[in-house]
């Protein structure tokens, strides 16, 4: 993908810090509260935060937060922290053995999203997203938390059926990345409470837990005063905190309460040193340096916020400098990264890290070496200084110009960890108003000694993570290191401002034929060269607009005989630039604007993604006319897209799934190699002059069509597309492009399983299946497969999840592809351990056979229904969706404004028989390719099937 945007970075730099241990830190800060913010106290302790919220309209999010996690537990107790939150959905008094779960879809809150919760080391949060602002449904919310704070039943057979759906989530989790981050911390603090007690616990003890030992732990650390409670969305603020204290008030511990653990914050780091962490499946090697320093808890003023700010300013300078210059190294080392965060209670670590082939170990460990010591030894030139400035500038900007119509899940969220970590809740006009004078103040001195605080005076830790082929030890590492540190380094070059060079395509173009669709408020115009603009005002995200742009035909004219020419075409697209601007010199320009910008090989387009402020609308248009222009396909952008290969294979490779995700659908495509992903060997074969001749055609002379929604008029728009992309040269009609032959689907599998091994160490068996919808008749029929997925989906959850304890996700899904409209399909996945494979295989099947037979009962049709309504009816509400959905294409498909007006509707309208009738005529066990892969000695593909 293109990402040429900013990261909103005030938040995460400038909040306050934690001041006394306990359950909740206390707040000391000079900078003003949200006003907005109702919070409080009952008297058992129960803290509360709510805060109004226009967006979604109509909704609410309430999350409850247990001051407790992974670090509360004994030495034999690891891992239940975790496990008390799974069996919180498993049985409470009032709703036992997971009828909790149906109750609430009854009231549109859908398992998953709306109904979740996660632990960490020092909390555990619960998340609720209700489907209106009616009080009653309030008091519904909360007293589910109620139930969740004190109710829970601990039923010993529901613990024993969940052990193994622990240990799933467990191998689900246990990726090569997460075993390096956690090799990393026990580097850096090896005595620390955060390594010996992981969420996620010690499988012995997950496999022995005793009800008494749950009750211990809930009865010890579920209490009002290490709970709170926050509300945000579409409420009256005196409404919800008169439910909080009717729901909470009386609520009082039913245990003894412990003491905090005294040894949460680590005393100390490990001496500087070397390590290398080998995983089998990790790509090539990354080297990090990193130093962990101490940062205390102090209250929050400005002068600490002042210094935050110097500090991550010349860390953004020097992430700037690593990105050009690992582009100047000719591919020697990618994926740079520098960045200062806080890791652990009381500690801050500051990281300078790329990666590698291991065959270039010295030469790249050595590059950034030196320019860490450049860095540190003369710091950073005043252009540098001047561009990160421009970018901190537009985060705050962007932050204050979208904040009013901020979602309410994200709102509850940020509540929610400014509790936990005791820093105030403060508006983004706020943080302006304290930083901005201060941003233009900072000097290139100031910002290279706190550059330099962070790194401390001793040698930084050196961590590198690798495969087995590396063969270096520690001892070799130092000495290369110890070599690179005798050549000098130089002071950075000044370097100059860049001055966007594709301002100029020509006369605006003229619009011929313009529409409007006034009961949706949509306009739609041609222009002169054939360009289409779909548009739509809204004031869902305030000035802030989101458009997709459409070009071409994508995959659809993707060569049968060059498989994952799409896959390099976005990475060429994405990392070569423009002819008269570097891809470094783009993210320079951008980061002084509010653009957010995205390449991606479509299915039937090639697709340019763009979320901007109103007042950048012009320009990211230019941007993407710029594109479609003058791409420059330069070679210096593979190294980059060798190195996300590599990890993409590798991810697969590491994962139970991994040979599905790579064959799966070719297999059912009849051997299409457009689908699925290619083969090593595949990509390694496609060559940039490839994309070129594929994608320059379509790029120059391809119709266009874009949707436009947002914060913007008309009249704007209009003009913003006649000077960019209304300005280019005519474009071919879309009528005009070859008709494609339909992809020659297997309507039903060749053989009753297709099987492939994935390497012994990964403990899963991967277990997917596919059904093909090769007729289907439109969207009103697509939105009724999807409904039926929803179930499909439920219902696989009951029977692996709930009733055989084999599964953390199993998931069901309708896919339907534009451009293809013989191949929608609806698709089935999950893992499970060995030992419950063939009975998870028979109860799926026994699932399939019972929906085509028996169709589906009332209940849990209406149950399910809720949730699908309510989501459709929060769609009607957002951008993304009337852009990426409705007006992308829609003079190319008319039906899409149709379907956009009744879409809740219709939705509504679906009856029981309907979906029956589909299970019935496509649920055959006949049609379902199932697909297994399993550990083996070694990873192995599914025997191929030959293109027909």
């Amino acid at each position: 993908m293109l990402q040429l945007g900013r990261v909103l970075v005030f938040l995460a730099l400038l909040g306050g810090r934690l001041l006394a241990a306990g359950a909740w830190p206390v707040v000391e800060s000079d900078l003003p509260a949200d006003p907005a913010v109702h919070g409080g106290t009952l008297p058992n302790g129960l803290r509360y935060a709510i805060r109004p919220n226009a967006e979604p309209k109509g909704r609410v999010s309430l999350r409850l937060l247990v001051a407790a996690g992974s670090l509360h537990e004994r030495d034999d107790e690891r891992g239940l922290a975790h496990f008390v939150e799974h069996m919180v959905f498993r049985g409470t008094r009032l709703h036992p053995n997971g009828s909790l779960t149906t109750s609430l879809q009854r009231l549109g809150i859908g398992f998953g999203p709306d109904n979740t919760a996660f632990t960490f080391w020092d909390h555990t949060i619960y998340h609720l997203e209700l489907p209106d602002t009616a009080e009653a449904t309030l008091r519904e919310g909360l007293s589910v938390f109620r139930e969740y704070a004190e109710d829970v039943t601990f039923d010993p057979a529901l613990i024993d059926r969940e052990r193994d759906v622990v240990l799933n989530e467990r191998d689900t989790r246990d990726t090569p990345e997460a075993r390096s981050g956690d090799a990393n911390l026990a580097f850096l603090w090896p005595k620390s409470r955060q390594v010996a007690r992981k969420p996620i616990g010690q499988e012995a003890q997950i496999r022995t837990f005793k009800r008494e030992q749950f009750l211990a732990f809930y009865q010890a650390w579920y209490r009002p005063e290490r709970m709170a409670v926050v509300v945000a969305g579409d409420i009256d603020p005196a409404v919800a905190e008169r439910l909080v204290a009717d729901v909470f008030g009386a609520m009082k511990a039913s245990g003894p309460a412990r003491d905090e653990p005294a040894d949460i914050v680590p005393a100390e780091t490990s001496p500087s040193d070397i390590h290398v962490f080998v995983d089998n499946n990790l790509p090539g090697a990354s080297c990090t340096f990193e130093n962990a320093f101490p940062d205390p808890r102090v209250p929050d003023t400005h002068a600490q916020r002042v210094a935050e700010l110097r500090r991550g300013l010349g860390f953004s300078m020097l992430q700037r400098r690593i990105t050009r210059t690992a582009r100047d190294s000719g591919g020697r080392y990618v994926a740079p990264a520098a960045s200062v965060s806080r890791s652990l209670p009381g500690w801050s670590v500051a990281v300078l890290g790329a990666s590698g082939k291991i065959s270039d170990w010295h030469a790249f460990m050595a590059d950034i070496e030196q320019e860490h010591r450049r860095a540190y030894l003369h710091g950073f030139t005043a252009s540098e200084l001047q561009l990160a400035r421009g970018a901190y500038h537009t985060s705050l900007d962007e932050a204050v110009r979208t904040s009013a119509t901020w979602p309410s899940s994200w709102i509850a969220g940020q509540l929610a960890e400014s509790m936990v970590r005791g820093t105030v809740f403060a508006t983004p006009a706020a943080y302006q108003k304290d930083l901005a004078a201060e941003i233009d103040a900072a000097t290139p001195a100031e910002c290279l000694q706190e550059f330099r605080h962070a790194w401390g005076k001793r040698a930084p830790h050196v961590f590198i993570s690798t495969n087995n082929l590396f063969h270096v030890t520690p001892a070799e590492i130092a000495a290369a290191l110890n070599a690179s540190r005798a050549v000098a380094v130089a002071a950075p070059a000044a370097t100059r401002t860049v001055e966007f060079a594709y301002n100029d395509f020509g006369p605006p173009g003229k619009i011929v034929r313009t529409e409007r669709t006034a009961d949706l408020d949509v306009w739609q115009a041609e222009f002169e060269n054939g360009t289409r603009i779909n548009f739509k005002p809204t004031a869902f995200d305030a000035n802030t607009v989101t458009l997709c742009v459409r070009v071409g035909e994508g995959r659809l004219g993707q060569p049968r005989d060059a498989p994952g020419l799409n896959l390099l075409a976005n990475a060429i697209v994405s990392h070569g630039g423009l002819g008269r601007h570097s891809q470094e010199e783009l993210q320079d320009l951008l980061s002084q604007h509010s653009i957010s910008l995205s390449f991606d090989v479509d299915s039937d387009a090639l697709v340019f993604s763009a979320r901007c402020a109103r007042s950048d609308l012009a320009l990211g248009l230019k941007f993407i006319a710029a594109y479609l222009s003058d791409t420059a396909y330069r070679e210096s952008a593979m190294p980059d897209a060798r190195a996300a290969f590599g990890s993409m294979y590798s991810s697969i490779a590491a994962s139970p799934a991994g040979p599905i995700s790579v064959q799966a659908l070719r297999i059912v495509a009849g051997g299409d190699k457009r689908f699925g992903t290619p083969l090593p060997a595949e990509l390694e074969a496609r060559s940039i002059p490839e994309v070129r001749a594929w994608i320059d055609p379509q790029f120059k002379h391809g119709p266009i069509e874009l949707g436009i929604a947002g914060d913007t008029t008309w009249e704007e728009a209009t003009a913003a597309v006649a000077a960019s992309l209304g300005a280019l040269p005519q474009r071919t009609a879309r009528s005009a492009l070859p008709v494609r032959a339909p992809v020659k689907v297997l309507q039903k599998p060749e053989r009753e399983s297709y099987s492939a091994t994935t390497e012994p160490k990964l403990h899963q068996v991967a277990l997917s299946w596919f059904c093909v919808v090769t007729d289907l008749g439109g969207v009103h029929q697509e939105r009724r497969c999807h409904l039926l997925a929803a179930i499909l989906s439920d219902r696989t959850r009951v029977r692996l999840r709930d009733e055989l304890g084999a599964a953390y996700g199993c998931e069901a899904e309708f896919v339907q592809q534009d451009g293809f409209p013989n191949f929608s399909y609806f698709a089935v996945g999950t893992t499970v351990a060995p030992e419950h494979a063939r009975r998870a295989i028979e109860l799926m099947k026994e699932t399939f056979e019972s929906m085509r037979k028996k169709g589906l009962t009332e209940e849990e049709f209406a149950r399910l229904r809720e949730p699908f309504i309510r989501d459709r009816e929060v769609d009607l509400r957002n951008n993304n969706y009337w852009v990426f959905t409705v007006l992308r294409d829609a003079q190319q498909r008319p039906e899409r404004l149709a379907a956009a007006r009744d879409r809740v509707a219709d939705s509504a309208a679906i009856s029981r028989k309907e979906l029956e009738e589909i299970a019935a005529r496509y649920f055959k066990a006949s049609r379902w390719f199932e697909f297994v892969a399993y550990p083996g000695s070694e990873f192995r593909l599914f025997k191929p099937v030959l293109a027909r």
